[in-house]
């Protein structure tokens, strides 16, 4: 009853203090990694995941959440795009210009690996209940990731 009456009290002082649904929404929305459409490689790969390149030069969010890529915002989930990018530097040739790109994606996967694993390991560093009826178990809502390409 307590966290409910705290919620809606942090919902009322949101809506009399002239907070819009979107800075509502950003205000919990939680961390985020923002990289551009030039590090996910060149747009023949990176458009599997991020679709076309827009004329204009726009940020890429990379989330927790689920991915949406709207004319106004691209939100990427970072399992996905760290799963893309395994996939994607296995696809690359041996050849100089494939190393190149895959170094590059490299330092993408670190920045998407840290990022992932901070979320990871405060969810493990959670306590849980140990009641074996329908419990789940949390490494496998977050599997681990290799640390590299």
């Amino acid at each position: 009853m307590k966290r409910f009456s705290l919620l809606l009290l942090l919902g009322l002082v949101g809506l009399f203090s002239g907070c819009t649904r979107q800075q509502w929404q950003k205000s919990l929305a939680g961390p985020t990694l923002t990289l551009r459409y030039d590090d996910f490689g060149p747009e023949a790969y990176a458009s599997k995941l991020l679709g076309p390149r827009q004329n204009g030069l726009r940020p890429i969010s990379i989330v927790h959440g689920r991915s949406r890529i709207l004319p106004d915002e691209q939100r990427v989930n970072v399992f996905e795009a760290m799963h893309h990018l395994k996939a994607v530097a296995r696809t690359l040739p041996p050849t100089p210009e494939g190393q190149q790109v895959r170094s590059r994606l490299s330092v993408t996967y670190s920045r998407l690996y840290n990022f992932y694993r901070t979320r990871r390991d405060a969810m493990l560093a959670a306590p849980f209940s140990t009641s074996t009826r329908g419990g789940m178990n949390r490494a496998l809502m977050m599997p681990i990731m290799p640390i590299s390409l």
